[in-house]
């Protein structure tokens, strides 16, 4: 870490550990916002509850108001289920991808400083965390009155793996056009396929039949009817809440982006952890 923490004399201050240290916090601060809002939404409605309630405070409660309008919505079937559960079973193999990666890399195992250790425990961590993927994925896409676990397990297990190799075989096109040394030979890709088609695929289908055969129990009644939503403010349309939900992320890393960038446009070697 030291090499990362202090690789250039821009940083003689110490600006990394401030990034650091910066994303830290942010991520802390939100966790306890919420963690706070939720306590306190609970706590009004367990005292609610436990009083004794007069003839109008009962007849008041009849009326649902607030979450328990939404209560009956929220694990009603959404539409685009499959691509939902593509996304959240390939989300989960990411995941773990990265953490048992991360894992590699504390014990030594796959350390950061050979960079043909740490790509090829990502490359057999995500093989692996297929058979994770096409379980959560199935499963979920079977809680939401999915048909056919097979349509699902293939939109897993070709669906983001499809767009990754495409855009690398485009980036791999145009380095061996312009003879560059980073290009990767035919051969390699060969071996990616095999792997992908021949390992991970397997496993993302055998995940699947076992995630087929378990459902999630919904702790209430769903509604087949969706609940109308009412015109909401300006502050709770989409656009906004894209745009907030962008800038926090973007407040975590921007530091460590600058550092990038300005490596690259002097020319410079950075050195940097794919963990990071």
């Amino acid at each position: 870490w030291d090499v990362y923490l202090h690789q250039t004399e821009r940083d003689s201050t110490g600006v990394h550990w401030k990034a650091v240290i910066n994303g830290f916090l942010i991520i802390m601060t939100l966790f306890f916002v919420i963690t706070e809002l939720l306590i306190r939404a609970l706590k009004k409605d367990f005292a609610r509850y436990n009083s004794v309630a007069t003839e109008g405070e009962i007849e008041e409660a009849k009326e649902e108001t607030g979450w328990k309008l939404l209560h009956a919505d929220v694990f009603s079937p959404p539409e685009g289920v499959l691509f939902l559960s593509a996304c959240v079973g390939t989300g989960v193999q990411i995941l773990l991808m990265s953490v048992l990666t991360i894992f590699c890399a504390l014990i030594g195992f796959a350390s950061p400083n050979y960079r043909g250790r740490l790509v090829m425990a990502l490359i057999f961590n995500y093989e692996l965390m297929g058979l994770a993927a096409g379980f959560v994925a199935a499963q979920l896409y079977k809680t939401f009155t999915g048909k056919s676990y097979q349509k699902c397990a293939a939109a897993t297990a070709l669906g983001f793996p499809c767009i990754f190799f495409t855009v690398f075989f485009i980036m791999n096109i145009t380095a061996v056009f312009y003879e560059s040394t980073d290009a990767v030979p035919f051969l390699q890709i060969l071996l990616l396929l095999f792997l992908w088609l021949c390992v991970s695929t397997p496993l993302v289908f055998l995940g699947a039949y076992f995630g087929n055969r378990m459902t999630i129990e919904i702790p209430v009644n769903t509604s087949t009817i969706p609940t109308k939503i009412q015109d909401q403010p300006w502050h709770m349309l989409k656009p906004f809440a894209f745009l907030i939900a962008g800038l926090i992320p973007f407040s975590a890393c921007f530091l460590e982006m600058s550092f990038i960038f300005q490596s690259v446009w002097a020319n410079f070697h950075y050195h940097f952890f794919y963990m990071l």
